[in-house]
C-alpha cells in the first residue's frame, strides 16, 4: 500500500521511512488468514509450497505478483495444474488498497547492489 501511494519504505539514503498503512497491510493479511481467506505465509514456507501452486489449488483467491504471472498460468494450463477452474476463470486488476484515490503501480522485481561489489557505480548505473 506504501508504494501505491507514491512513499518508499526506503528512501534513496537507505533510510526506512513508513506510516501506519504497512502496519494496516500487515492486519489486513493476518485478518484474511485468520479467517481462513488465504493460505497462511507462515504454511507455505514450512511446506515449501510455492505460490503459484496455492493458485493453481484454490487455496489464494488472489496473487499480488509481478509480470511474470501470466506465463506460469500458461505453464499450469498446459500441465493441467488448475483445481476447479479454466483457463477463462482468471484475469488480471489492480491492486486492493485502503484509499479511495490510488493507482496500482508496476515496476521490475526490486534490484540491489550490494556493498562488496566489485563494480559498484556500473552495476547501480545498470539497473537504475
Amino acid at each position: 500500500m506504501e508504494a501505491q501511494r507514491g512513499k518508499p519504505i526506503i528512501d534513496a539514503k537507505g533510510k526506512i521511512d513508513y506510516d501506519n498503512a504497512i502496519l494496516r497491510s500487515f492486519a489486513m493479511r493476518k485478518g484474511l488468514e485468520d479467517a481462513k481467506a488465504m493460505w497462511p505465509l507462515n504454511d507455505m514456507k514450512v511446506t515449501k509450497t510455492h505460490y503459484s501452486k496455492a493458485f493453481y489449488d484454490g487455496r489464494a483467491a488472489m496473487l499480488l505478483i509481478g509480470e511474470w504471472f501470466p506465463g506460469f498460468m500458461i505453464s499450469g494450463r498446459d500441465k493441467n495444474l488448475l483445481q476447479g477452474f479454466t483457463w477463462n476463470d482468471w484475469g488480471v486488476t489492480r491492486l486492493p488498497c485502503d484509499e479511495k484515490s490510488y493507482s496500482t503501480f508496476g515496476s521490475p522485481t526490486f534490484n540491489h547492489v550490494t556493498s562488496y561489489a566489485k563494480n559498484k557505480e556500473a552495476a547501480f548505473k545498470f539497473i537504475a
